[in-house]
């Protein structure tokens, strides 16, 4: 009888935790063509996802980029973001990246039913810009960024704030790059949309054309990522506690200078046990850039994003 009934309890405290609601779109989300990572390759992005995931990134390769993406979830808000990177007019690289919605944000509290379960995979971010600065020693490079965000918190207030955060990129080898950074790991009252983000990546090039990567992701999690139904129960409660860890694998293939490949997958080791990935198609022809990506940010959810995005490369 007691075999039974652990039985009866483990299952349910496990179909609890599988209704653990989806990370908002925006918070993962890091800009340029790391969508089609899976968000990974923080030792190997270096365009407008660095400014994010590891600002050192910024200075490992010279160009002069504008971006712009727009994101269609299945579920919540669409979300713009618009950015350039400048590493080539001075010794210290630059990047902004600025993410927004399209709509405004409406709170679980406020809605019932089917609407207030999609309130939960929603974001209650309003804007976020990111500034991030590098500098590169030959084969070493480091960085800072900084983010202001604006948002609502768990009981409607809007509030405000900074975030800091830092990266570095190391290079042993030729076409071999280490990277370790943090995101927000200063964000105060804003960490309810700005959670703090450990990552640390590998990153190795062949024949020119081809990328492996390798990342690990540590991350705060967020209020939207508690069940709508079991909000309080202790199992929820004690998985907020814990920090997501991440591990993603991803690959990317430059086809003659023209069509480029992404493909990335994630698991994380907790009791949600989530399971992420993503790819991506895109064009580059004449210092111009127009990829999609298709995301699924939860294997257990029928969930998809959508993203188009564009950049231009200026030759300077």
């Amino acid at each position: 009888m007691k075999r039974l009934l652990y039985s009866i309890l483990f299952f349910f405290s496990a179909a609890l935790l599988a209704n653990i609601g989806m990370v908002p779109h925006d918070y993962e989300s890091q800009g340029g063509q790391s969508l089609g990572l899976n968000n990974g390759g923080s030792a190997s992005t270096n365009g407008l996802g660095a400014i994010r995931a590891n600002p050192a990134m910024l200075a490992a390769d010279k160009k002069y980029e504008l971006n712009a993406s727009y994101m269609w979830p299945s579920s919540g808000r669409e979300v713009y973001q618009l950015g350039a990177v400048d590493s080539k007019t001075s010794s210290v690289a630059m990047g902004i990246l600025y993410t927004g919605h399209r709509e405004g944000y409406t709170h679980w509290r406020d809605v019932t039913g089917e609407k207030q379960e999609a309130a939960f995979y929603d974001s209650a971010l309003k804007r976020r810009i990111a500034l991030g600065l590098a500098y590169n020693f030959s084969n070493f490079s480091i960085g800072i960024n900084g983010s202001f965000v604006d948002g609502l918190n768990e009981d409607k207030s809007g509030t405000s704030g900074v975030t800091v955060g830092f990266g570095a990129m190391l290079e042993p080898l030729k076409d071999f790059r280490l990277a370790a950074s943090v995101e927000n790991i200063v964000n105060g009252k804003v960490k309810e949309f700005a959670p703090r983000i450990y990552r640390v990546g590998a990153s190795y090039k062949m024949f020119d054309s081809l990328t492996f990567n390798a990342d690990y992701i540590q991350r705060q999690r967020v209020p939207q990522e508690r069940p709508y139904a079991t909000y309080s129960t202790q199992d929820t409660l004690n998985l907020m506690a814990e920090e997501e860890k991440t591990a993603i694998v991803s690959a990317s293939f430059l086809l003659k200078e023209l069509l480029l490949f992404s493909a990335g997958y994630g698991r994380s080791f907790d009791k949600t046990s989530r399971n992420s990935a993503a790819g991506s198609i895109s064009l580059a022809k004449n210092n111009f850039y127009l990829g999609y990506a298709l995301r699924r940010p939860y294997f257990e959810k029928d969930l998809f994003t959508h993203t188009v995005q564009a950049s231009y490369y200026i030759s300077l």
